[in-house]
């Protein structure tokens, strides 16, 4: 994998100072250019196929690229090194480019600009961002093409950096202060970042289902806070495993999978995750509110889900199963048992069609008391036979993949599990789950 670091060059006199980073680093000691100490950071073990990118406006290269490039109020150059000179006393391994860029004083200036970022990352690339000199609009369209490059080029974001000189105060006051004393924090802003990244992949999940991002951030967290890993590798493994229930219809699997998701996401909210990535935790939280310890009202609100997810198919089968489990369970048959739960779509038919007993055939034939029960139970609830056979056919229909007679459209299948669903609430007494 490629590194690339980049940077974007000031044109101020820089006060030198000693930059610290969060682990106490602070060598090199009293240089002008955070650049200086982010590369010595960052890129001490790089070699030759990784690349330091500075880019400089042409103002910036004059006064801080190259040698000398200020002069005192008098006019007289003021003896300076350069950040060339500075990079290459560093003896890095990486090779050190500079790009020219323009000002960004029109749209038509801010998009080569962005153009040009976007070419120094290759595809793949690790990169590494100082945005300590990135004025303006500079920050906005860097971290933009940033993200770009990961979703174009595959790259990873290894870090953000930012020298807080200001801390120091004024130019003036900094300037009373002995350079031994000088020391200025260097913030990682790395952690912003996975802000960003999560907010994405959490509304992914709660978009389509698709648990894979967030799955893989929680997999990746830094090693700091070291108490958050362990939480986090239980929610990557209940999100996984939610989504993989979903996705294929493990009925018997639904109610573990949320309890369990559940309960992951608040032993984590306890933990030492950052305060901001909460509100997020919550959000998720506050979704799969709805699913509680009833198996079968977690089949309802798993087909709900499906609805929501665009996974129709899963949650008219999902459905199905559910009218099939709650008849079995109110008329004293086994849940469990494949001929009680074939029975049930036999006795459908036989209420239905009126059929006499003395036709029944197979399985119906073969347990006429738990047929009877079921048909009781079936003249109890007049939209049961009607909602079942509904969802039958959908169901035949899209596992024939639509090669049939009479096929479907693709957005009935969604209006029809819509309805479903309210009509099964009806039939099992379930009321509409809250909002929210």
């Amino acid at each position: 994998m490629a590194r690339v670091y980049l940077s974007f060059l000031g044109t101020n006199d820089y006060l030198p100072c000693t930059y610290v980073f969060p682990d106490g680093t602070d060598k090199p000691q009293g240089v002008r250019f955070v650049q200086e100490a982010t590369v010595s950071y960052t890129c001490k073990d790089w070699g030759p196929e990784d690349q330091v990118v500075i880019f400089t406006t042409e103002t910036a290269a004059n006064r801080n690229w190259w040698d000398n490039g200020h002069k005192d109020r008098d006019g007289k150059t003021l003896e300076r090194k350069g950040l060339k000179r500075c990079l290459s006393e560093l003896e890095i391994g990486a090779r050190v480019t500079q790009v020219p860029i323009p000002e960004g004083r029109s749209k038509e200036e801010l998009w080569k600009i962005f153009d040009i970022f976007l070419d120094l990352i290759p595809e793949g690339a690790y990169v590494v961002f100082d945005v300590t000199h990135a004025l303006r609009s500079i920050p906005m369209l860097a971290i933009t093409a940033l993200y770009y490059a990961k979703v174009i080029k595959g790259a990873t974001l290894g870090g953000v950096y930012y020298g807080a000189f200001e801390v120091l105060g004024t130019l003036e006051e900094s300037k009373r202060i002995p350079l031994d004393k000088r020391r200025v924090p260097v913030f990682d802003l790395g952690m912003f970042a996975q802000l960003l990244d999560w907010s994405l992949a959490l509304d992914r999940f709660l978009s389509s289902g698709d648990a894979a991002h967030a799955c893989h951030l929680a997999r990746n967290w830094p090693a700091s806070p070291s108490q958050t890993q362990e939480p986090l590798r239980r929610l990557a493994d209940s999100l996984e495993r939610f989504s993989g229930v979903m996705s294929t219809c493990r009925g018997r699997q639904i109610t573990e999978a949320s309890c369990q998701l559940r309960q992951n996401l608040q032993d984590l909210a306890t933990s030492h995750m950052p305060p901001p990535f909460r509100p997020l935790l919550e959000r998720l939280q506050n979704r799969l509110s709805r699913f509680g310890p009833d198996s079968i009202a977690n089949g309802v609100e798993a087909a709900r889900w499906c609805l929501e997810h665009n996974l129709i198919q899963q949650g008219v089968t999902i459905l199905n199963e559910v009218l099939v489990e709650h008849l079995c369970r109110i008329s004293g048959g086994n849940p469990d048992c494949l001929d009680h739960r074939t029975l049930v779509s036999k006795a459908v038919h036989i209420h239905r069609n009126d059929t006499p007993e003395d036709q029944w055939k197979g399985v119906a034939a073969g347990n006429k008391p738990l047929t009877k029960r079921y048909l009781k139970q079936l003249n109890t609830k007049p939209n049961f036979a009607e909602v079942f056979l509904s969802l039958g056919e959908a169901r035949n229909d899209m596992n024939h993949a639509g090669f049939r007679e009479s096929a479907r459209m693709p957005e009935d299948f969604s209006n029809a599990l819509k309805e479903s669903i309210s009509k099964v609430e009806a039939l099992i007494g379930r009321k509409d789950p809250p909002q929210t």
